[in-house]
Order: C-alpha cells, then sequence, then structure tokens
C-alpha cells in the first residue's frame, strides 16, 4: 500500500508538470548515462558534520558481480559516511540514502532516482551498493476524441552501466489500433474509446534489456463520465507484433479518470475502453456521492504522503 501510495503521489507531480512529447511530434530522448558530472559548487556533509566541495568530478556507476555501485568524489574522512549533497548548478541531490540524477541539459523529460545502502568513506570518495533505480519519464500530452490524454512511466531498470537511453512518443502507424480491434472483435467486444498510442522503446540493446517492470500512467481529461471504468477498461502492451493486456488501477476524479498499471518492459501503449458491438454505453458512471467521496479521500493521503516525501528530502 505504501508503494502503491508512493507511485501514485509521483504520478501525480510527473503528470502536472509541462508535458515535453507532443502527438505528432519528434520522439524525445532521455539519456541515461553511467557517470554524472558535479559541478565545482557541489557541497557535501557527512555523518561527522564535515563538510566538503567534492565537484569538479565525477559521479560513477560501476558492476562488480551480481552489485552495483555508486562512487562519489570527495576528500572523506575515514570511519564517517555522506549524509548529503546538493549540486544547484546540476540539480543533483542526495539525501536519506536517495540520490536524484537529472538525465542532462536541455529540456527536462524525466529524472533518474537512486537508493542505495549507506555510502561509506574510501581512500576517493564515498561509496556504496544501489538498492534501487527508476528512471521516471515526464508526462506528454496528446489529444483523441475531443479528450486530452496525459502519458508517463516510471521504469524499474536492472541497470544502467550499458549507457543508452529510452525514446518517448506518441506516434502510431495503425498497426496497435489494428491489433487491439481484432483482440476485442474475436471476444465479441468493440473499441468505445482509445488514448493516442505511447510509444517507450530503449535505444540500445542494453536500455532494452535494462528496463524491467514499467509503471505506466495515463490521464484522460475532460473525458465523458463512465468512459473509462475499472469494468471495461485496459491498457494494451504492443511490442515485437505481439499484444499484452493488463487491468489498470482506475481513479475517477471530477474532470477526468487516472489510469495506471504495472507492466513488464517497454513498447507502445494505448489505454482502451471496452463495449459490446452496436453498443453507445461505455460503462456506468462513477462519479456518485459516494464515489466522489471516496476519491477525496484518496486525494488527501497522497496530499499528506506528498508532503511526508517532501519533509523526508528536505530533512538535514
Amino acid at each position: 500500500m505504501r508503494y502503491y501510495i508512493y507511485t501514485m503521489v509521483i504520478f501525480l507531480l510527473l503528470l502536472m508538470a509541462p508535458g515535453v512529447v507532443a502527438a505528432g511530434g519528434p520522439a524525445v530522448t532521455v539519456p541515461v548515462p553511467s557517470t554524472y558530472m558535479l559541478s565545482g559548487s557541489a557541497k557535501a556533509t557527512d555523518d561527522g558534520s564535515n563538510m566538503y566541495s567534492p565537484g569538479p568530478g565525477p559521479i560513477t556507476f560501476s558492476r562488480h558481480g551480481e552489485a552495483l555501485y555508486v562512487r562519489v568524489p570527495a576528500p572523506a574522512c575515514n570511519g564517517t559516511r555522506l549524509i548529503s549533497l546538493e549540486d544547484r548548478e546540476t540539480g543533483i541531490v542526495f539525501r536519506n540514502n536517495t540520490m536524484l540524477l537529472p538525465p542532462g541539459s536541455g529540456e527536462q523529460a524525466g529524472s533518474l532516482v537512486v537508493t542505495t545502502g549507506n555510502l561509506s568513506a574510501e581512500s576517493d570518495g564515498y561509496a556504496g551498493q544501489v538498492t534501487g533505480l527508476e528512471l521516471r519519464l515526464t508526462g506528454g500530452q496528446a489529444m483523441a476524441g475531443g479528450t486530452n490524454y496525459t502519458a508517463g512511466a516510471i521504469i524499474l531498470l536492472r541497470d544502467l552501466t550499458g549507457g543508452g537511453g529510452y525514446r518517448v512518443s506518441f506516434a502510431d502507424d495503425g498497426t496497435v489500433e489494428e491489433a487491439i480491434t481484432s483482440e476485442l472483435e474475436a471476444r465479441g467486444r468493440a473499441i468505445a474509446a482509445i488514448s493516442p498510442v505511447f510509444s517507450i522503446e530503449g535505444t540500445t540493446p542494453a536500455s532494452e534489456d535494462a528496463a524491467g517492470y514499467l509503471i505506466v500512467t495515463i490521464l484522460a481529461t475532460d473525458d465523458e463520465p463512465g468512459t473509462y471504468d475499472a469494468s471495461n477498461t485496459t491498457l494494451y502492451r504492443y511490442k515485437d507484433s505481439r499484444l499484452s493486456a493488463f487491468k489498470p488501477q482506475v481513479i475517477r476524479a471530477k474532470n477526468g479518470t487516472m489510469c495506471q498499471a504495472i507492466v513488464s518492459g517497454t513498447g507502445q501503449f494505448a489505454l482502451v475502453a471496452a463495449r459490446p458491438p452496436g453498443s453507445e454505453e461505455t460503462g456506468a458512471s462513477v462519479t456518485d456521492a459516494g464515489s466522489l467521496a471516496i476519491i477525496g479521500g484518496v486525494m488527501a493521503i497522497l496530499l499528506l504522503a506528498l508532503a511526508a516525501m517532501v519533509r523526508r528530502v528536505t530533512k538535514r
């Protein structure tokens, strides 16, 4: 439950951010290098209250056997561990064993979040084992059927030492919708509503292999109430000419519907509401008083979780 609330909070932040991908526009590539440069203005603090200027220099990732390690350059004192790091010039931040790494300069399309064990002092800096890698892709926006769709994803990475990155776009030559139509027709169903196809692909074989599970979220705003509900909504993934279906979590708010699903691997994604052929029904509306109370409670929980996260990250 804690991780679900956490991911929903993250997606509220992602989907509220300005989209950098537009339908019909060029794809945006988010690089995932294995080295991130600190500027000369970076400041670090250890658990002995010593302060350092670790930059300029590289934060590096390396693999030793099955484990991935991160190293932060600094004139470290023996027996200490890194408590905080902030580089306002590059946007790199480390607190509470969590590191935020912007993907690079230019348009901000995402960020890499690295969780670690303790980063302990070594001869040339602080080093420790990586316990988690999340690439958060900022949502893009596209219109379809009078509804505005915003899409975003978190990629749970297995590795980042292979370099490369991920290409994000809204693009479909009709192949994905045709495959979905055929799948629904085989079950006696038809498309009632479909989002633009949201594509995420690795730029190299290494980055494709590094992508584990994805948490994909699509927000439909100003959609007709009841268009997307838990009974009729599916998130489809199209990859290598194969179609996979995932049942998303569906939350209805006053002016839109948020759908989120955990999927395996990159691909092309489309949110679909299905109906029987010839029927105009798209599902029962869930905007009654009871549902609105539930949504209000969920939003309150999300805001409380967000406040706790902010306090945790900003705690020194």
